[in-house]
């Protein structure tokens, strides 16, 4: 029973917003909360900066639900702050990526069995492949189904994406962002 879910695109300002907006009102009262102070300018991973906003739209895959999974998170993982940090995102990220993984794994699994799930765990040695055939080469002997079909709803529910070089700079595709086909050549 394939398509017969909504698409929704959410835009930049729009997610911004909503996270705005939990924040304000999720607020102990009488305490009142400019997000513009409570979120880090930027995040800084070795010598790559990205402002805050776009590296948390890019892990949260575009969807108000990871957002607000994110935000859960981070107030679980530093119960102290009284505002998100940069130190304090990159503590929570193993525990987001943990729980994110477990709601990835439960969206492939209405498709596949458990043996599936375990065999993608298994196949998926490195963090990067050539293209589409290779990770479908990768994953053929741990899987047990059609491994091209398997890329494809992977890269569908968002657990892997496109890379490909443009004007001498990584650039990134993900089915979150609308680039709703996988190129199999990337």
């Amino acid at each position: 029973m394939d398509g017969n879910d909504v698409f929704l695109s959410w835009d930049h300002d729009s997610l911004l917003e909503i996270m705005t907006q939990k924040i304000v009102f999720g607020a102990p009262r009488p305490a009142e909360i400019d997000a513009n102070v409570f979120l880090p300018s930027a995040i800084t991973f070795g010598s790559h900066s990205s402002d805050f906003i776009t590296f948390l739209l890019n892990n949260s895959w575009y969807k108000p639900r990871d957002i607000v999974r994110f935000l859960k998170v981070y107030a679980k993982v530093n119960p102290n702050h009284t505002s998100i940090t940069e130190a304090g995102v990159k503590d929570s990220l193993n525990e987001y990526a943990r729980i994110s993984a477990v709601e990835l794994f439960e969206q492939i699994s209405v498709h596949y069995a458990s043996n599936v799930l375990e065999g993608i765990r298994a196949g998926i040695r490195r963090r990067r492949y050539d293209d589409a055939a290779a990770l479908a080469d990768a994953l053929k002997p741990h899987v047990g189904v059609d491994s091209f079909k398997l890329v494809e709803q992977l890269y569908a529910v968002g657990v892997i994406g496109n890379v490909d070089s443009v004007g001498g700079q990584p650039r990134y595709f993900w089915s979150f962002r609308q680039e709703e086909h996988l190129d199999q050549e990337m």
